[in-house]
């Protein structure tokens, strides 16, 4: 892949503070194949998948 992104493995990447999914990081996150095509992009508001995929989210239990 020719584009600048972050590869992240881990969500407790001291990088990012106590959550990747802290919205102060980004702004939104972008999926793609290894082809680069957009499975899924996540806003603060939305998930939109590619058609045939879904996106699953799970809530905080503490």
């Amino acid at each position: 892949m020719n584009n600048k992104a972050i590869v992240v493995h881990s969500a407790d990447d001291k990088r990012f503070g106590t959550s990747l999914l802290n919205s102060k990081n980004w702004d939104r996150i972008i999926i793609t194949d290894l082809e680069g095509k957009k499975v899924a992009e996540i806003n603060g508001e939305d998930a939109y998948p590619a058609t045939g995929y879904l996106v699953k989210m799970y809530p905080n239990l503490d």
